[in-house]
C-alpha cells in the first residue's frame, strides 16, 4: 500500500471517530439534562410523580399519592383548599403539580411545586444523582425548606 493510500484511510478513520466520539458526547449531553424524566418514588412509598419535558421545562404530575387518597384507599379526594374556586372540585388524580423547572448546570432550578394541602405554591428546585432525585420546596430562602427524596420506578 502506498503512504498516500494509508494517509486517506487513516484521515477516513479519524473522522469518523471524531464524527462518532461528538454524537455520543451530545447524546450523554441531552441524556443528563432530561435525566429527571420518569416515575419516581418516595423513599416511603407514599407517592409516585411523573417529571416529564414541556418545552424548555420539566414538570411533574402525580400518579399516586397515599394522603391524596380518601379513606377508601382508592377514590382521590378534590382539591378542596386550591384558590380558585373553580378548581376546587377537580380531583387530585393526575394533576400538574410541579411546573418551570429548568435544567442549569447539572440541578433543575426555579421550579414551582403546588401543595394541595394548603392551595398555595413554593419554590422548589432537584438534582438527580444516579437512581436518586433530591427534591427541594421551600419558600424564599431554600434553607429553610424541606428535601424529599425519591428513587427512579424501573
Amino acid at each position: 500500500m502506498t503512504s498516500k493510500i494509508k494517509r486517506k484511510i487513516i484521515a477516513s478513520i479519524a473522522s469518523l471517530l471524531l464524527f462518532t466520539g461528538s454524537i455520543l458526547f451530545l447524546t450523554s449531553m441531552k441524556s443528563s439534562t432530561d435525566s429527571i424524566v420518569g416515575k419516581w418514588e418516595s423513599v416511603d412509598k407514599d407517592y409516585i410523580w411523573e417529571f416529564s419535558k414541556s418545552g424548555e421545562t420539566y414538570i411533574a404530575k402525580i400518579l399516586y399519592n397515599k394522603e391524596a387518597l380518601e379513606s377508601d384507599g382508592k377514590t382521590y379526594k378534590k382539591d378542596v383548599n386550591n384558590t380558585d374556586p373553580s378548581l376546587r372540585s377537580r380531583s387530585l388524580q393526575g394533576i400538574i403539580f410541579i411546573t418551570e423547572l429548568k435544567y442549569d448546570d447539572g440541578e433543575y432550578v426555579d421550579g414551582k411545586i403546588y401543595s394541595f394541602r394548603d392551595g398555595g405554591f413554593y419554590d422548589c428546585k432537584a438534582t438527580v444523582d444516579g437512581d436518586n432525585l433530591h427534591l427541594r420546596a421551600y419558600q424564599g430562602i431554600s434553607a429553610f425548606g424541606k428535601t424529599l427524596e425519591l428513587t427512579r420506578v424501573k
